[in-house]
């Protein structure tokens, strides 16, 4: 069993990437006639001159080329879910204080606002409930939402919607 040269995990012998740290495994390949370890690439064993057998040159070129394709696909993937989760967080807060407004203002149960609430049907908002409430929002996250977008929020995840298009 292998060893992370960077953390000193212990590693499945098909590891491409340490599951602890994330470091990529390198493997070298040894000398056929010695057992020395073979640099990247190499065509002579640095130790007894021997020519290195082309099927090992091509299959050191080759988990060179797999862990290189491997580490961008990876990182990718993590960028990328990374990025998804934050999102996917930053607009749970944004709902929960828009929920905590609307039931501060209307004083109903937080729990019984959800995203597809609608402002009239589901939680009983008149024109001066909704007047206030926007005036609540705006206060609360220190912007200005215009009259003509106001007269537009039918649902809960209208506002939350126009507010994470404005960057909230």
């Amino acid at each position: 069993m292998a060893t992370c040269k960077n953390c000193g995990e212990e590693l499945a012998e098909d590891s491409v990437f340490c599951p602890n740290c994330g470091e990529r495994v390198t493997r070298a390949l040894k000398c056929a006639s010695c057992g020395t370890e073979l640099r990247a690439g190499a065509r002579f064993c640095d130790q007894c001159g021997k020519a290195v057998a082309e099927s090992e040159q091509k299959l050191t070129d080759i988990r060179g080329t797999l862990a290189r394709t491997t580490a961008g696909v990876v990182s990718s993937k993590s960028a990328g879910a990374k990025k998804a989760d934050e999102q996917k967080h930053k607009d749970e807060r944004l709902f929960s204080k828009i929920q905590k407004l609307i039931a501060e203002k209307l004083e109903i149960d937080e729990s019984s606002i959800k995203k597809e609430s609608s402002f009239r049907g589901d939680l009983g908002v008149d024109s001066l409930d909704a007047y206030e409430l926007v005036y609540a929002i705006e206060e609360n996250l220190g912007i200005q939402i215009p009259d003509e977008k106001a007269t537009e929020f039918e649902t809960v995840n209208d506002v939350c919607e126009y507010l994470q298009r404005r960057g909230v």
